[in-house]
């Protein structure tokens, strides 16, 4: 239930409550109708029209704690959304959700004089002004250091402006007030930031004017003249590009200022301006929830769609929905909800986290403790203030609704609030004080010496994993055409290089990370959680997007794609020339790389390419590099992944995917594709592969995995080179032993397989098959197609070995009518290979197929669909473009294996996958 804001005459939060509820009446039809919650059904009622809120004298003459009781009995409500009630004034057993269209300075519910049993069941859902402002602080200390900044404080309000200067002090920056004024006349809000821009134009220094702002109508006039001021500059000027704004005010104020018609937004993309938000990048028009919100609205109206609070309902009703999911047995209360939540400490919704709540802070007698405790941020946090991560985004990437923008900035209190440091300030000392320091000093210079005669140098192995009976995670990175790079622009490669290792080693740092080596720019690394490996990953390919590269490393990379991409096409005219089937590059599809705009979108300076894995490695400590390193198949197998990628692409193995799930990592900003089981070189079985990527940078397109694998035969000679030549052995002797016919080199193929026995006498039916429906071909016809499945297959076909090849006419005379000639054994060795390399991923298939009740997609198959667009040329001729790597096989068997009677071919759609047609093809 709805009660909008005590005050809600003015038009604002009209406009407030009105996207509140439209939100809440969309959700609430769309869990009843889904069946999500089996034993509830959601209901919206607005209760300031209900029950005439505003208007009625009985009402308004009660108490908030009266009104509170006095509506419990009759209307008896679940969850209330609005500011009607502070904690203390909650007297019934009802989640009270205090949302307002405003933000307080502080968290000033924590000195509630009065403390009931259920003020635990209130939630004050927006960050205070100390938060926003903290945050932001934050952020400018990672990206602009005080060493380098003059940063100005610009607020109407003393008590605003007190607390965001002890947040800039805490980061050691000696921020410049500007002093009291009225910024909601104009003509004073357009003063104070020319004079500020003015001065960027001549600083050494970066220019940072932190703006502090409690009401609607002072932030729509100060970002009027905000967006005048840059205007009046010359586009490109270095003016604009020293000078940053940080708005330290409500999110709903900001929204209000971009649809303002006063508002010029084309002169505010120029300008880097940073605000804080517990909220996703709703923003973004890649973002999965903007289109849930447009969906469950059912709107293109992006004024409803870009309202904060449409996406504040939509976390809050997807939490409470998932936890009433949970009750399937028995009637939740709202005390037995949040019970269940606070027991379970942490959660999310929509990748915004919730806690860590802590049980025993949030019961009755806790509570009761509040008013002496006040507002200690140091203590952990109690119930009342769920929500203690801010993310930092740019402005623009909000005017301009895309990711390009976005710093990807988040910041965690780890207590109950934001915790301040004084500012370190130089003063004169006088000679008492200089003697009184002199001699200390002399006893850190001595620990200094000892510090870096014995520990100086050794590495950081805090983060490394260090029991080999423990899973990790082992991630591998590599720079795209880093050669290539180096040949064509070395003294950018150089810079790049440099820049690339910088960032990569912070990242690491932030997400506890271990650099276990580097090879060239190549990066081995390990973390002791998958999570932390996924971010680490992600953050590397939004990291790079938004840094600064030379723009010689983008022009390399075009350059390499237009060339490959010339490369094919001459390919494809040579062999069409060669059967008449003309075939001209206006048949290929557009690429990202020929058209600037979709570029800039998805692709920007170094590409990097990730392989993950998570199991169980050999560790092995090493005394002279006084560090760890890992070995085995874990290692393996995350280098093969890493390997297979493309630049900018995250690839991780299932075992990495499922320890994802089970560790909760949140994929509400990732987009996941399934990528089947692929082969990958020196692994017996093909491994299923899963690519992530950041939702920002989701439409991004790679070409086919790089899959390089050949099927090997371990050739076994003889003991002795002596003993071969004594017993004549014509197989010891360059072929290998034992292998005759194609049956034999079929068995040597499959002989590691644990089903190989069972398995056996399906592929020779197979091979046989294949062979007897290439037999009526003409002999061109019959390599070309061999050489084009191997091709998509990503096979290395082996030749014959030679043992089988001096096999006499004597002994194939000796075979009876039914078995196959021998004439062309080289087919046979190839149809061999393929069979045993399709096979096994087929049935794969097949089983995950029948696990899945029918239904591949759900039985967790790739979620590519087929996309094969074929053309006819006026002379009949066709060609088929490949969209996507073939996963999968395209047909799946249904009959069990082993069965007497002939399987039967289900045409299941494959993911993906192509058929070449030669011209002469019977």
């Amino acid at each position: 239930q709805l009660y909008a804001p005590r005050d809600a005459s003015s038009s604002d939060a009209a406009e407030w409550a009105s996207h509140v509820f439209g939100m809440l009446r969309a959700l609430a039809d769309d869990y009843n109708e889904g069946g999500y919650t089996k034993s509830v059904d959601f209901s919206a009622s607005y209760m300031n029209s209900l029950l005439s809120l505003d208007t009625n004298a009985l009402l308004a003459g009660l108490t908030a704690p009266e009104l509170m009781t006095f509506l419990y009995h009759i209307k008896r409500p679940f969850i209330v959304l609005g500011n009607w009630w502070e904690s203390y004034q909650v007297t019934a057993p009802v989640i009270n959700i205090f949302l307002s269209p405003a933000t307080d300075i502080t968290d000033e519910a924590y000195n509630a004089a009065t403390i009931t049993k259920y003020t635990n069941m209130t939630w004050y859902l927006k960050p205070s002004i100390a938060d926003l402002a903290h945050a932001s602080s934050a952020l400018l200390a990672s990206l602009y250091p005080p060493q380098t900044s003059e940063v100005y404080l610009m607020a109407t309000n003393a008590t605003a402006a007190s607390v965001t200067m002890l947040s800039l002090h805490t980061y050691q920056y000696d921020a410049i007030d500007m002093g009291r004024s009225n910024y909601s006349v104009y003509e004073n809000a357009y003063a104070a930031i020319q004079s500020r821009l003015v001065a960027s134009g001549s600083s050494a220094k970066t220019q940072v004017l932190v703006i502090t702002s409690l009401t609607l109508d002072e932030v729509l006039v100060v970002f009027q003249a905000l967006g005048d001021v840059i205007n009046a500059v010359q586009p490109g000027s270095a003016t604009v590009s020293n000078f940053i704004v940080v708005a330290v005010c409500d999110l709903t104020y900001l929204y209000f200022a971009k649809f303002a018609s006063g508002t010029n937004t084309t002169a505010l993309t120029r300008l880097r301006l940073y605000f804080a938000s517990y909220l996703y990048a709703f923003f973004e028009s890649t973002n999965a929830q903007r289109s849930a919100a447009a969906t469950a609205l059912n709107t293109t109206d992006v004024t409803l769609i870009e309202a904060p609070t449409t996406h504040a309902v939509n976390i809050v009703v997807n939490l409470f929905a998932n936890l009433l999911m949970k009750f399937s047995s028995t009637r939740p209360t709202p005390d037995t909800v949040l019970s269940l939540l606070y027991n379970q400490g942490t959660t999310s919704s929509y990748g915004v986290p919730f806690g860590p709540f802590y049980p025993d802070n949030c019961t009755a007698a806790e509570q009761r403790t509040m008013k002496e405790m006040g507002t200690t941020a140091g203590r952990q946090c109690s119930c009342l203030k769920p929500l203690r991560t801010l993310n930092v985004f740019d402005y623009r990437g909000w005017l301009t609704n895309s990711a390009s923008y976005n710093p990807q900035f988040t910041y965690t209190m780890s207590t109950c609030g934001v915790t301040y440091s004084p500012l370190v300030t130089s003063s004169s000392l006088n000679v008492g004080m200089v003697v009184g320091i002199v001699v200390p000093c002399g006893l850190v210079i001595i620990a200094a010496v000892v510090y870096v005669s014995f520990f100086y140098g050794r590495r950081n192995n805090r983060p490394a994993p260090k029991d080999p009976n423990v899973p990790f995670a082992c991630v591998f990175t590599d720079i795209q055409s880093s050669t290539s790079l180096w040949a064509r622009a070395p003294e950018a490669m150089a810079d790049a290089l440099e820049q690339h290792h910088r960032l990569l080693r912070v990242l690491l740092n932030r997400h506890d990370g271990y650099e276990v080596k580097t090879i060239g720019d190549s990066f081995m690394v390990a973390f002791k959680k998958a999570s932390d490996a996924a971010h680490f990953a992600l953050d590397i390919q939004t990291t790079l997007f938004r840094e600064d590269w030379s723009p010689i490393i983008d022009e390399v990379y075009i350059a390499l794609a237009a060339e490959a991409y010339e490369e094919q096409i001459a390919a494809a005219l040579e062999k069409s020339e060669s059967v008449n089937s003309p075939m001209t590059p206006s048949s290929n599809p557009v690429l990202q790389w020929q058209d600037p705009a979709v570029y800039s979108q998805n692709w920007h300076g170094i590409r990097v390419r990730v392989g993950m894995n998570w199991g169980l490695g050999s560790v092995k400590f090493d005394p002279v590099s006084q560090g760890y390193d890992y070995y085995g198949t874990l290692v393996n197998t995350a280098a093969r992944v890493e390997g297979v990628g493309n630049g900018g692409q995250v690839l991780g193995t299932k075992d990495f995917h499922d320890r994802l799930e089970e560790e909760g990592f949140s994929f509400d900003e990732v987009t996941v594709k399934p990528m089947g089981p692929q082969p990958l070189r020196g692994l017996d079985h093909p491994i299923p592969l899963y690519q992530l990527l950041p939702l920002s940078l989701s439409t991004r397109q790679f070409n086919e995995l790089r899959l390089d694998v050949e099927i090997e035969l371990e050739e076994e000679e003889a003991t002795s080179t002596n003993s071969a030549n004594t017993k004549g052995d014509s197989s010891s002797a360059g072929g290998v032993e034992g292998v005759t016919t194609w049956e034999s080199f079929l068995d040597r193929l499959i002989r590691h397989r644990k089903d190989a026995v069972t398995t056996r006498e399906m592929l020779q039916r197979v091979v046989f098959f294949l062979h007897t429906a290439l037999r009526t071909s003409p002999a061109n016809w019959q390599k070309d197609t061999i050489k084009t499945l191997a091709k998509r297959w990503h096979l290395h076909l082996k030749p014959a070995p030679a043992s089988m090849m001096a096999v006499s006419t004597e002994e194939n005379a000796k075979r009876t009518s039914a078995t196959p000639p021998y004439a062309d054994k080289g087919m046979w060795t190839d149809l061999a290979q393929i069979v045993s390399k399709i096979w096994f991923p087929s049935e794969e298939a097949r089983l995950r197929l029948v696990a899945g009740g029918g239904n591949l997609l759900s039985a967790g198959g790739a979620s590519t669909t087929v996309d094969i667009r074929r053309r006819t040329s006026a002379t009949g001729s066709r060609s088929v473009t490949p969209t996507a790597t073939p996963l999968l096989p395209p047909v799946q068997y249904s009959t069990p294996l082993g069965a007497a009677t002939p399987f039967s071919a289900s045409t299941t759609a494959p993911t993906s996958t192509t058929i070449a047609l030669p011209q002469e093809a019977p």
